[in-house]
């Protein structure tokens, strides 16, 4: 039966013989009963009838599957071969090459390309120098052909005529029949072995003298059982031991840990290197004394005197192990040190790349670590209007023009576009060749810099408005006092009046800013308290206007309280100073001719105050800024009037020591109402 996958392919081959090609030949899988699968070479040809038509089809079936699993085999083995990293050779009993793989041919000289040309035919004296074929290839291949292989060292020549040392092994290929065709040859180039034997016979004239003077302790143990044979002076001095007592220690006596695991390892580590895999590592030593100390061992397998023996080069490495601590310490406290400075930091190699970065470097310009190192150059995190001058002292950092650390405020960039007001110190690291560089965000204390400087220009002139504050009613005290004294007698009794009204107003303009200053002293030393009692609110709304009206002579003080306003426990002279503050304030920015309310009503939040006047008012923009110190309503107007600015001040910070709170808003029709509540 065909295979389902010859059934495509049988098909063709009956459109071939029925369109006139004939005979027909291809190889088909059929499956035997067995269901054994088989590769069958069929030759399909025509059987014509008397007059020339296809009267019958006749089919010749020959088995090949040996044959073709044979090549295939074959063609596996041919591959294998050519991968080999040994060479190998075949020839015929001639001594012509018949085959060579890839590293026959590269360990001769030859290149891939060149084999067929140069090496198919050639007589196999073409790898060998005369002497060679005389004393070693043939006497060599006569016992291979002899006994049926051959194995041992053989001399070869490559192409430049240099000439090595391979180890060969040598087998006879036969026919059917049992009869010799030729042989096939195994090389692996062995003249670094070669050489590294010759010089270890060479050294074992001066081994015990080299053993001794060695600077490292060496142990000579046996590869079979892992007994210490022979130790150098170096070991004694190391150990402690003397040398007899070394040739009876196991591993157990000479390293620390659990004596089982320390044997079981030790014998594993001996036997890898006696198996020809060098073994290299580090192991916690104990000396005759028992102190323990670090060592780095060595083991590799070695011909001592014509025997294969283990060889342990030990090292002491306890002061190199104390550097490496150290040198891990220094790098924490480096790290520790970096993470804690409170700055961004940034090492810099010398084409300006960020080579490292700090924790503080992602909170103030919002960058990851892994963004920055090895990506960016720290110029980018730079404003352009100040990217010249930072390259500028970088380029004298680095010619030695200058010395670091250089410091100077410049505007860097946040990832998000925004500058940062920076404080940079830069500073060369000569003996890596790097820069460190360090940002401060000094945005805060910009801004705190700036307030200062508008808190001093407030300061200033607010002096200014209190030396004329005071200059004014001080003035007039003198000039009515000196009148007074100079013309008393002549004085009729209205200009005595007149004079004596005259020096009481100055004494009270000079008592009012004497209180206000007072009061910001108290409040700026946090000794503004309350001294609160019982008592009725209208009390306090009364006063307030009569004293207000006393001091403003024929302006016009409107009084309305809503309701029965009751008693409340509140500091009654501080409200009275607070609404005289506010009437005050009322007088001074109104017309002359407009009057001045004062409302007072109980709500269900409390105590709500107003004080209305016909002023110019105040911009909307401007209505919390006026309750700010040295602020004068006249200034938020664009021209000044008497007082030192406090008054508002002063009055708000009455309002919230009550619990209250205080507010500007505009007047339906032109001015200002100024109100507050107080909660009860």
């Amino acid at each position: 039966m065909i295979c389902s996958a010859g059934l495509e392919k049988a098909a063709r081959n009956i459109e071939r013989l029925l369109s006139g090609e004939s005979p027909v030949r291809d190889e088909l899988r059929f499956v035997r009963k067995d269901g054994s699968e088989i590769i069958v070479d069929v030759t399909s040809a025509d059987i014509f009838g008397p007059s020339g038509e296809v009267v019958a089809v006749t089919n010749l079936a020959l088995d090949v599957t040996d044959k073709r699993r044979a090549e295939e085999e074959r063609e596996r083995l041919l591959q294998a071969v050519e991968q080999s990293v040994d060479g190998i050779a075949i020839a015929d009993l001639e001594g012509r090459v018949i085959y060579v793989n890839r590293a026959w041919a590269e360990m001769h000289g030859y290149a891939g390309h060149e084999v067929q040309g140069e090496l198919i035919g050639k007589n196999l004296e073409i790898f060998h120098t005369p002497e060679q074929m005389r004393d070693e290839v043939m006497p060599f291949n006569s016992r291979a052909l002899d006994v049926g292989a051959a194995s041992g060292e053989i001399g070869h020549r490559r192409r430049d005529g240099s000439v090595f040392t391979a180890m060969m092994s040598t087998t006879v290929f036969r026919d059917q029949g049992g009869n010799p065709q030729g042989l096939i040859g195994v090389a692996r180039d062995i003249t670094d072995l070669k050489r590294v034997e010759e010089e270890l016979r060479r050294s074992e004239a001066t081994y015990r003298e080299i053993f001794d003077a060695a600077n490292d302790a060496i142990f000579v143990h046996d590869p079979e059982t892992g007994a210490i044979l022979d130790v150098n002076r170096k070991m004694t001095e190391m150990y402690g031991f003397t040398a007899e007592e070394a040739r009876s220690l196991g591993v157990e006596d000479i390293s620390s840990g659990v004596p089982p695991f320390v044997q079981e390892r030790a014998a594993e580590l001996v036997r890898r290197a006696a198996s020809g895999e060098p073994q290299l590592f580090e192991w916690h030593a104990r000396r005759k004394d028992g102190s323990l100390f670090w060592v780095e061992v060595n083991l590799k397998r070695g011909s001592i005197a014509g025997e294969e023996r283990v060889l342990a080069i030990v090292r002491d490495i306890t002061e190199r192990k104390r550097m490496e601590q150290a040198l891990r310490e220094s790098e924490e406290w480096y790290r520790a040190t970096f993470e804690a400075t409170g700055t961004a930091m940034f090492l810099v190699d010398r084409k300006g790349l960020i080579a490292d970065a700090n924790r503080e470097m992602e909170s103030v310009f919002g960058y990851s670590r892994h963004e920055v190192v090895g990506r960016m150059r720290y110029m980018d995190l730079i404003m352009p209007e100040d990217l010249e001058r930072v390259k500028r002292y970088s380029r004298l950092l680095l010619k030695g023009d200058i010395k670091g650390p250089v410091q100077f405020e410049i505007k860097a960039r946040h990832k998000s576009g925004r500058a940062i007001d920076a404080l940079i110190s830069v500073n060369m690291l000569p003996e890596i060749e790097r820069s460190v560089i360090s940002l401060m965000d000094i945005t805060d204390k910009k801004i705190y810099e700036r307030e200062l400087e508008a808190r001093a220009e407030q300061l200033r002139d607010f002096l200014d408005i209190a030396a004329h504050e005071l200059r004014h009613p001080a003035t007039l005290l003198k000039g009515y006092a000196m009148t007074v004294s100079r013309h008393g007698k002549s004085m009729d009794e209205e200009a005595w009046r007149e004079s004596l009204k005259a020096i009481e107003a100055g004494a009270d303009r000079l008592v009012y800013v004497v209180e206000e200053l007072l009061d910001v002293s108290r409040l700026q030393r946090g000794l503004f308290t309350l001294n609160e009692r019982e008592a009725p609110v209208v009390e306090a709304v009364e006063l307030a206007a009569q004293e207000m009206r006393a001091r403003a002579g024929d302006r016009k003080i409107v009084v309305a309280a809503e309701g029965d306003l009751g008693t409340a426990r509140l500091d009654h002279e501080r409200i009275v100073r607070l609404l005289i503050i506010l009437l005050d304030n009322a007088v001074k920015y109104s017309p002359p001719d407009s009057p001045v309310e004062l409302r007072a009503e109980r709500t269900p939040e409390g105590l709500e105050f107003s004080v209305l006047d016909r002023g110019v008012g105040v911009p909307e923009e401007k209505s919390e800024g006026i309750f700010e110190r040295f602020v004068q309503v006249g200034d938020v107007l664009h021209h000044s009037g008497p007082g030192l600015g406090l008054g508002l001040y002063i009055a708000r910070r009455i309002v919230t020591a009550h619990g209250g709170r205080i507010w500007h808003q505009p007047r339906e029709g032109g001015g200002s109402v100024f109100r507050f509540t107080i909660p009860t």
